[in-house]
């Protein structure tokens, strides 16, 4: 689960990493924040998000943060 206290900081799998184990992932969730993130920065919505996913495999997943890309 993902606290999200601004809009402009929220987790994006970093999918080129030689570090992740499932070539396969589907992070199609992670990208569906993204967008729902970049609509609330441009409409200035400050609210907390929550982001819940679960990992139905095993491995190892590596993340950034979206200002860090």
């Amino acid at each position: 689960m993902f606290s999200i206290k601004e809009a402009k900081h929220y987790p994006i799998y970093m999918r080129q990493s030689v570090m992740n184990t499932n070539l396969d992932f589907d992070f199609g969730a992670f990208l569906n924040l993204a967008t729902e993130m970049r609509r609330k920065d441009s409409e200035g919505d400050t609210t907390e998000s929550l982001f819940a996913f679960t990992f139905t495999e095993g491995g190892t997943y590596v993340f950034n943060d979206a200002t860090s890309e």
